[in-house]
């Protein structure tokens, strides 16, 4: 493929990534212009990471847990059905945290 025709296979991509793109952010009621006005906060984990002020709690929580090699989809997880407050205190009850392979894997057991 010669250059020129690279550079207009590229620059129709591009046209049709920004087409696609905008329909979607203006189906979600979203627009460049707002976008580009929201308060924006740099993630204090991954300074590449640049978030709206409204989402940044919780892009700030992922990237904590990702920063030392957690999964933030399972921590969360369990961190919201978590029942360890019912418990605190007690010497009875042990709390065992596993990753998403291995709770999947005990899942799949108990569904037999």
């Amino acid at each position: 493929m010669s250059r020129c025709a690279f550079l207009e296979d590229l620059s129709a991509f591009i046209a049709q990534t920004n087409t696609s793109l905008r329909l979607i952010a203006e189906g979600l009621g979203w627009n460049a212009r707002k976008l580009m006005q929201e308060d924006k906060v740099v993630c204090p984990y991954n300074s590449g990471h640049k978030v709206s002020t409204t989402s940044s709690q919780g892009h700030i929580e992922r990237c904590r847990l990702k920063s030392i090699g957690l999964d933030p989809d399972v921590e969360l997880l369990v961190k919201l059905e978590s029942s360890g407050y019912y418990y605190e205190g007690s010497d009875t009850v042990v709390t065992v945290k596993t990753g998403k392979t291995l709770r999947d894997k005990i899942i799949a057991r108990l569904d037999q």
